[in-house]
C-alpha cells in the first residue's frame, strides 16, 4: 500500500459519513413531513367522523323526536275519538232512560196535569185562537180517562215523545213544547256537562295512577 492510500480511504470514509448524515437529515425531514401529513389526514378524518357521528346523532334525535311527537299526536287523537264515542254513548243512555220515564209518565193518571202545565207554560204569550196538537195515542188515552183536555187537542203529531205543540192562528206563531223539542234544546248543555264530567274523571284517573307509581296505561 502506498502512502496516498490512507488519505484516500480517510477521504472516502469522510465522504460516506457526510452522505450518511445528509441521508439521515433528509430522512428526518421526510419523516417529519410524512408524520405531519399523516397527522393532518388523521385530524381531517377525525373531524369527518365526528361530523358524521354528530349528524347521525342529530338525525336520530330528530327521528326520535318526530316519532314521539307523532305517537303523541296519534295517542291524543285516539283519546279524543274514544272520549267522543264515550260521550255519545252516555248521551244515548241518558236519552234511553228519559224515554222510559216518559213512557211511564204518559201511561199514568198524572199525564193530563203535565200536559195542562205544558200548555199554561206557553199560552200567556199568545193572543189569538189557539190550535193545540199532541200525539194521537195521548189524545186517545185522555179520552178514555174522560179528560176535558182531550177535546182541545188534535192528535196529529208523531214521535215527539209527548207534550204539545201550539199554534197561534192570529199570528201564525208556533210554540213547540213537546218533550222531544225540549230535550233537543237541552242537548248542547247536556253534552257540555258530560264533557266536563269526563274531563274531571280523566284527571282523577291520571292522578290516582300517578300516586300509585303507574302510568294511565298500566305500565
Amino acid at each position: 500500500m502506498n502512502q496516498g492510500e490512507p488519505n484516500q480511504l480517510e477521504g472516502l470514509s469522510g465522504f460516506m459519513k457526510e452522505l450518511a448524515e445528509q441521508a439521515c437529515e433528509r430522512y428526518v425531514i421526510w419523516k417529519r413531513e410524512v408524520d405531519e401529513e399523516l397527522a393532518d389526514r388523521i385530524s381531517e378524518r377525525r373531524i369527518q367522523v365526528e361530523r358524521t357521528l354528530r349528524d347521525l346523532r342529530l338525525a336520530d334525535e330528530r327521528h326520535r323526536t318526530e316519532g314521539l311527537r307523532s305517537n303523541r299526536h296519534r295517542a291524543e287523537a285516539s283519546f279524543a275519538e274514544a272520549r267522543e264515542q264515550l260521550r255519545a254513548r252516555l248521551f244515548e243512555e241518558l236519552e234511553r232512560r228519559l224515554l222510559l220515564r216518559l213512557q211511564r209518565l204518559r201511561s199514568s193518571g198524572e199525564y193530563a196535569l203535565v200536559l195542562q202545565a205544558l200548555i199554561q207554560e206557553v199560552t200567556p204569550s199568545l193572543e189569538g185562537e189557539l190550535v193545540m196538537y199532541a200525539e194521537k195515542e195521548d189524545v186517545e188515552r185522555l179520552k178514555k180517562e174522560n179528560s176535558s183536555l182531550a177535546e182541545r187537542l188534535s192528535g196529529t203529531l208523531n214521535d215527539v215523545w209527548g207534550g204539545v205543540l201550539i199554534v197561534d192562528q192570529a199570528t201564525g206563531r208556533v210554540l213547540d213544547n213537546t218533550f222531544h223539542s225540549r230535550w233537543k234544546r237541552l242537548e248542547p248543555d247536556m253534552m257540555s256537562h258530560l264533557s266536563e264530567r269526563l274531563d274531571r274523571s280523566s284527571v282523577s284517573w291520571a292522578e290516582m295512577a300517578a300516586s300509585k307509581g303507574k302510568s294511565p296505561h298500566g305500565t
